[in-house]
């Protein structure tokens, strides 16, 4: 396992990120903590932790779980594929609490189309869905070019003209590479 340490000095406070690496060079753990200005050396076993991320992944390398610890709280985020590995769903719990939270639903024809933020607790069952379903606002949907490049996402909420809300638009150059500070016409 790989391991790599960054620190980073804002406004007169350091910071420490460390980061662990398995084998395959797939993040498995990110630590941000303090660090301590004049000490030669950090020893990333003994350091207090200010925030710590674990991933767990499948055995085809698709992220399967993050775990979020920041001072005594603990979230834990879930996700759910189809064979292929494409990502279906998302569940997470907030704020520490046992509930768990139907996070987000990706919207497929035959390709991804956008994604749903439904934001439902699952632990009271699914009821309300087809409520949530019709809501605005919990719905975006990607647009892409002839290379499935994402040029604009658009929110299921209308603007008061009548036309979609564009939430981001982007223009790449040759090879896929986003042209910074120039928005499309749209």
């Amino acid at each position: 396992m790989s391991r790599a340490t960054v620190s980073l000095s804002q406004f007169g406070n350091t910071v420490g990120y460390s980061y662990r690496y398995d084998q395959l060079n797939r993040l498995k753990r990110m630590r941000q903590h303090p660090l301590t200005i004049g000490v030669p050396s950090w020893d990333a076993s003994t350091a207090g932790t200010a925030y710590q991320e674990d991933v767990t992944y499948d055995a085809d390398g698709n992220r399967v779980s993050k775990v979020y610890t920041h001072g005594t709280q603990v979230d834990k985020m879930w996700y759910v594929r189809d064979v292929s590995g494409n990502v279906l769903a998302v569940y997470e719990n907030k704020d520490g609490d046992g509930n768990v939270y139907w996070k987000e639903q990706q919207l497929y024809g035959t390709s991804r189309l956008g994604s749903w933020y439904p934001d439902l607790s699952i632990n009271a069952g699914a009821s309300g869905t087809a409520t949530l379903w019709s809501a605005t606002n919990k719905k975006q949907y990607e647009l892409s070019n002839h290379l499935g490049n994402i040029v604009a996402t658009v929110s299921d909420e209308l603007k008061s003209d009548n036309t979609a809300l564009v939430l981001s638009a982007n223009n790449y150059y040759p090879f896929g590479m986003i042209q910074p500070d120039i928005v499309p016409n749209h």
